[in-house]
């Protein structure tokens, strides 16, 4: 993806809140080219969605699944926004870690029969990552698919009556990769990482979407810190509230600053008694603007530090 693009377009789509039983739900299918073809994400899933599409280049951002996004502005979406749809979905999500359950509901408002051309498409993607070592400029990702149920070609649907629910659902276990590698379905630098669950109904003839819902849902229970670990962020990015985990071999009085990246303190705590053990300190990021900030916890000699994404 082109630097100007994702620049600018990651931040629009950003403010329609996506993928959160909002009003835009984003899948980014990461690619094996331009030169040296060696995006981290690109897989078989992905592959087969690029070739369902037909595109020759990228980046290419196509809307309602049949129209070229050739504007990126607020008002391309809104015009989007206008087609009617032909179904009311809805989708639950829960995440434990690395496991994620998922389940959609599909009530349609017509009647499609079982040998139509539509099908459903299901989609865990990340919410963000950060990769510095990217062989391309594009070092940060959003909304990237990861797995598809059960595979990039989606599933043929029995008939659906009009009016009549039918229940669909994926369930799928991560592996965490500290490197990111191709041809892989996991999650990259996935600790307490945001899961995203996106269910589409499409005409796979026209290419028309019907209709789409998109969920999300963050690491439930305190931020599962490795053997070696001793401070970590969820959810990272975050939205309006971040959770730091600390972990400490005793009992300690600890200060806690976030800074952003001219050293300016934004957030702090002075003096916070944690027990040993693995503890956890909230504070709220509504008020910080969208960026990277670091997490400063002190206690006597030692120091610790984490990374901070802040994306509204």
């Amino acid at each position: 993806m082109r630097p100007l693009l994702f620049a600018t377009f990651d931040p629009l789509l950003n403010t329609n809140n996506p993928n959160n039983n909002s009003r835009v739900n984003v899948v980014k299918f990461q690619m094996d080219y331009p030169s040296p073809g060696t995006d981290p994400s690109f897989n078989a899933h992905s592959d087969t969605r690029h070739t369902f599409y037909g595109v020759s280049g990228i980046p290419t951002t196509i809307l309602n699944g049949r129209t070229a996004m050739n504007s990126h502005t607020q008002a391309a979406i809104d015009a989007g926004k206008t087609e009617p749809a032909y179904a009311n979905m809805t989708a639950n999500l829960t995440q434990n870690g690395t496991v994620v359950s998922a389940s959609a509901e599909v009530t349609p408002f017509v009647t499609i029969t079982a040998n139509s051309p539509i099908r459903v498409f299901q989609v865990l993607s990340q919410q963000f990552y950060n990769y510095p070592g990217a062989s391309t400029t594009q070092k940060t990702y959003h909304h990237v698919a990861r797995k598809m149920n059960p595979n990039g070609v989606g599933a043929a649907v029995p008939t659906l009556t009009s009016g009549t629910a039918l229940s669909f659902s994926f369930n799928n276990t991560f592996t965490s990769l500290a490197t990111p590698a191709q041809l892989s379905y996991d999650l990259w630098n996935s600790n307490n990482t945001i899961i995203e669950y996106v269910v589409y109904l499409q005409d796979t003839v026209s290419g028309h979407i019907l209709q789409s819902v998109g969920v999300q849902a963050a690491p439930t229970g305190i931020v599962n810190l490795d053997a070696n670990q001793q401070i970590g962020v969820y959810p990272n990015p975050a939205n309006t509230n971040a959770t730091l985990a600390i972990k400490t071999t005793s009992q300690s009085l600890v200060d806690v600053k976030v800074l952003d990246l001219s050293g300016r303190v934004v957030y702090s705590t002075n003096q916070t008694k944690l027990n040993a053990g693995t503890n956890e300190v909230s504070f709220n990021t509504t008020n910080l603007v969208n960026g990277v900030y670091n997490v400063v916890v002190t206690a006597g000699d030692q120091k610790l530090t984490s990374k901070l994404v802040v994306a509204h």
